[in-house]
């Protein structure tokens, strides 16, 4: 039977085993790197520890060693859901920026029109209000910079 600590940290138990595929290491080898032993890392593999157990060192050294912020490995185990990072959106607010979306000439194509977006996941709304917000400061920043090149060089 899995443990509901297991169920809550399989993400990040996936890459994990992903990234000792990827860089072709073994069990021993990536716990000698993480600073822990071998029996430690097995037994957080197999949902038997948790990886809140581990020390702010070690979970800095697993978020390296992951090529991940230390933020984003905690989604991973659970430890913090992805509206936790976020910015405070409210349901109103997602819905205005994904009306948003839909009237602007750039993103339109990435619409979903009112059918797609009545059945998408309030999860899935919130990310691409975010992206779409993240997206749209990146090209004012982009152009901001532009802006004052030109005003520079004259």
């Amino acid at each position: 039977m899995k443990s509901e600590n297991q169920s809550n940290e399989k993400p990040l138990i996936a890459a994990i085993r992903a990234c000792l595929s990827r860089k072709e290491m073994t069990v021993q080898k990536a716990a000698e790197e993480l600073g822990i032993s071998h029996i430690h890392l097995s037994s957080m593999l197999t949902g038997v520890r948790r990886f809140s157990g581990l020390s702010q060192d070690k979970q800095d050294r697993l978020a390296t060693f992951l090529c991940m912020k230390k933020s984003e490995m905690f989604v991973l185990a659970g430890m913090l859901s992805l509206e936790d990072l976020l910015p405070d959106h409210s349901q109103d607010r997602v819905e205005a920026i994904l009306q948003q979306i839909q009237n602007d000439p750039e993103f339109r194509m990435f619409s979903m029109g009112e059918a797609g977006i009545d059945s998408t996941p309030e999860r899935i709304k919130l990310l691409i209000a975010v992206l779409y917000e993240k997206a749209i400061t990146a090209a004012l920043q982009a152009k901001a910079g532009s802006l004052t090149t030109c005003e520079a060089a004259s």
